[in-house]
């Protein structure tokens, strides 16, 4: 959690202004990008979840040739799905 006080710490520190408006107004701004993020994170991790088993899918992994079933975080041998 980022709190006012070190938004108003790093401003003072950098020499930005730090009155409490633009405080307030910086630390809004970080909050919704965090929430933004946080969404973000929450779309991609729910795509991978089958609504029936309550698992990961399974899924190849970027820039790798070796499919990884994810629920159980195991290397999959070939021919392990059909």
């Amino acid at each position: 959690m980022i709190l006012r006080g070190t938004v108003r710490a790093a401003y003072e520190e950098l020499g930005l202004p730090s009155d409490d408006a633009t405080i307030d107004k910086v630390w809004q701004e970080i909050v919704a990008g965090a929430a933004g993020r946080a969404e973000t994170i929450h779309t991609m991790l729910s795509q991978q979840i089958d609504p029936e088993l309550g698992l990961a899918l399974d899924r190849e992994l970027p820039g790798r040739d070796i499919p990884v079933q994810a629920s159980y975080g195991r290397h999959a041998a070939p021919g392990d799905w059909a």
